[in-house]
């Protein structure tokens, strides 16, 4: 039970570590010191500590507590710190080594493909980035906004085809975990890039309900009147944006806000 418990431990501190070093870190390390005092060939413990010591930036260290989890158990266990170790020196091709022996073994296991797409997109190879961003979304129960976010920037980096699945890619996301402001900006910009202003404006008149009493939405929404040769109705937005800022509080957000209006209210003349 007592080692049944230790592991335990050990899992619940690796998995916490699957975002991003925190301050508490350091403190997590010490424990799993000491753990490791009383069981140094425990393989759960050692893949806790050299994953803390990847997020770290703690290299060496990292790489000798999986080298020796590998010795001491299932080794397809300790591939997939050891892609996330090679992907944070830079080693793309042997962390797709890696994250692919996982892969083998995990076929099902979201987060090993998502590893996969940030390993490719970093190392150039955007065919199998974009191939496992896709399989990702296929097997992730709950996808983050930002992985919706990455993919479509990554497709819209290929060109004209691009934009148009970086869209469809931000309209799968939308439709999974709801109206995100983040994705449907950038499905705005993307319209936009592609010269389609009114699509670009629906998608923003979306966002009302959200964003509509703030500033900083009232001026894009101008901007996309003018575009769409809406003078008269972006001259009454930049009105009441104006009216507006006048009543808060000066700070530098507001201040930009403002040279941004005037340099709107230049241009509409």
């Amino acid at each position: 039970m007592r080692k049944l418990n230790v592991i335990l431990l050990a899992l619940a501190v690796m998995f916490s570590a699957t975002t991003i070093a925190h301050p508490g870190a350091h403190r997590s390390i010490e424990e799993l010191d000491e753990l490791l005092a009383k069981n140094p060939a425990e393989p759960a413990l050692l893949i806790a500590r050299g994953s803390l010591h990847t997020y770290s930036g703690q290299w060496e260290q990292a790489e000798r507590d999986l080298a020796l989890a590998m010795k001491t158990g299932n080794k397809i266990n300790v591939t997939f710190e050891l892609a996330r170790l090679c992907f944070h020196t830079g080693a793309y091709k042997k962390a797709l080594d890696f994250i692919d022996q996982y892969i083998g073994s995990n076929p099902d296991y979201a987060p090993a493909f998502l590893m996969k797409a940030r390993i490719a997109e970093a190392s150039q190879q955007k065919d199998i980035a974009v191939k496992s961003y896709r399989t990702y979304f296929e097997k992730a129960a709950n996808p983050h906004p930002g992985d919706y976010l990455a993919s479509a920037q990554l497709l819209s980096s290929i060109g004209t085809s691009g934009i148009a699945r970086a869209i469809d890619i931000l309209d799968a996301g939308i439709n999974e975990i709801g109206l995100i402001p983040q994705l449907q900006r950038y499905a705005m910009k993307l319209e936009l890039d592609r010269g389609e202003q009114e699509k670009a404006i629906n998608r923003w008149h979306s966002l009302k309900h959200q964003l509509g009493e703030s500033p900083r939405y009232k001026i894009t929404l101008a901007q996309l009147l003018m575009l769409t040769h809406k003078i008269t109705e972006a001259r009454q937005m930049t009105k009441a944006v104006r009216s507006q800022l006048s009543k808060l509080k000066k700070t530098p957000a507001n201040d930009a806000l403002a040279r941004k209006l005037s340099e709107l209210e230049r241009q509409l003349g």
